[in-house]
């Protein structure tokens, strides 16, 4: 019985954190910085969206150029 007790104890412990877990990732929020004096998020927005269509337009500007490369870009072309 008293086994039970503690898996059961053990088990609100876990649900709790876990809980906690979630309410503290819903609470980051991205942060905004400057880059060559325009706006950016230092950590983009995530999604489950599987088309490129949601991705920001920077990100979609990238994978255009590398498209259009056909193999390895280098980072600084993609910069320019």
């Amino acid at each position: 019985m008293q086994e039970r007790q503690w898996i059961t104890a053990r088990r609100s412990e876990l649900d709790a954190l876990a809980e906690q877990a979630r309410a503290d990732g819903e609470a980051v929020a991205p942060v905004a910085a400057q880059v060559a004096g325009r706006a950016v998020l230092s950590i983009p927005h995530r999604s489950d969206a599987a088309d490129e269509g949601a991705l920001p337009g920077d990100y979609r500007r990238i994978l255009a150029i590398v498209r259009e490369a056909g193999g390895p870009v280098q980072g600084r072309a993609v910069g320019r």
